[in-house]
């Protein structure tokens, strides 16, 4: 019973948005969470890697008609919104988008940070502060930090110091694939880790029913008991 949502590709942004749409106009898809990327962003990687680098330069399109699109059928829909945020410049039109009412409930920012890719800040704590630094003290949502194709050691950085920070964490393989401790983790030994570090930090992990409570499942969505 876990809130799942679908990614989507680049490109024009009604095809690119079509199979989404269909998910919120099924009511028996049970879709809960609106997926709205914030910005556009080079994702190419840094320059010492470029030349070996398969398929070269990559920009992700994203501009603002696009969010303020997807925001409405958000709206429409009665959905909670998650963003992926890759440049300080799409929180910043966050931000915006909230101080204009664009969201019907709590938003969930994750802050990508990468060392394969060169966008946004680099993955060290002292650039997640700067992150969680630019949200506004009265905004209506949660923060994440998500290393994406970073080392090991990096990643338990950055997630140690969410947790410290009153921040969340995204973890698993499809992020960052690595070899720690001598095995490849799968998704649930990478989630058992990190539930061991929060605790360890004095954080309990939230359930399913604390997530929909803190975000607000759409009115079509029953919440367990």
């Amino acid at each position: 019973d876990a809130p799942v949502y679908p990614t989507y590709p680049n490109g024009p942004t009604v095809e690119r948005y079509a199979h989404v749409r269909a998910l919120m106009d099924d009511p028996a898809s049970g879709l809960e969470i609106a997926p709205v990327i914030a910005g556009s962003a080079d994702l190419t990687p840094p320059l010492e890697h470029i030349r070996t680098a398969a398929g070269g330069d990559w920009l992700l399109h994203m501009p603002l008609g696009d969010i303020l699109y997807q925001l409405e059928l958000a709206r429409a829909h009665d959905l909670w919104v998650s963003h992926d945020v890759m440049e300080p410049g799409g929180l910043r039109t966050v931000m915006a988008l909230s101080r204009a009412g664009e969201y019907v409930h709590p938003v969930l920012l994750k802050f990508f940070m990468s060392q394969r890719m060169g966008f946004g800040l680099p993955p060290e704590p002292r650039y997640l502060d700067v992150w969680s630094g630019l949200v506004d003290p009265d905004f209506d949502g949660e923060w994440l930090v998500l290393p994406y194709g970073v080392d090991f050691a990096t990643s338990m950085a950055l997630w140690r110091h969410a947790i410290a920070t009153g921040g969340h964490v995204r973890v698993g393989v499809g992020d960052s694939p690595v070899v720690a401790d001598g095995f490849l983790p799968t998704n649930a030994a990478r989630v058992a880790q990190i539930v061991e570090v929060a605790r360890e930090l004095g954080r309990e992990v939230a359930t399913v029913a604390d997530t929909r409570a803190r975000f607000g499942a759409p009115l079509s969505v029953s919440t367990p008991a």
